[in-house]
């Protein structure tokens, strides 16, 4: 088995969620501090994905703003300030 999975299966038995919800391929991670918390959203595919469940949030590239849900190009990058 693939060590994803593994940890996939160790972590459904523990009852362990996350706020979003990311596709196959694309790579999540949150940083917080005291001002602000961070969300960089990497695809690592060549298929447009969405990252869902962001709630508000301002995208720190391009300072467009989304709520619910953002889209990433193939293999594209973002970095967003949740509200």
């Amino acid at each position: 088995a693939s060590l994803a999975r593994i940890l996939l299966t160790l972590a459904a038995r523990a009852h362990v969620t996350t706020p979003f919800e990311a596709p196959p391929g694309v790579e999540l991670t949150r940083r917080r501090s005291d001002r602000n918390t961070v969300l960089y959203a990497l695809n690592h595919t060549a298929s447009p994905q969405t990252v869902a469940g962001i709630g508000t949030a301002r995208d720190l590239l391009t300072g467009a703003r989304h709520s619910g849900s953002v889209p990433l190009d193939p293999y594209g990058v973002r970095v967003l300030e949740l509200s």
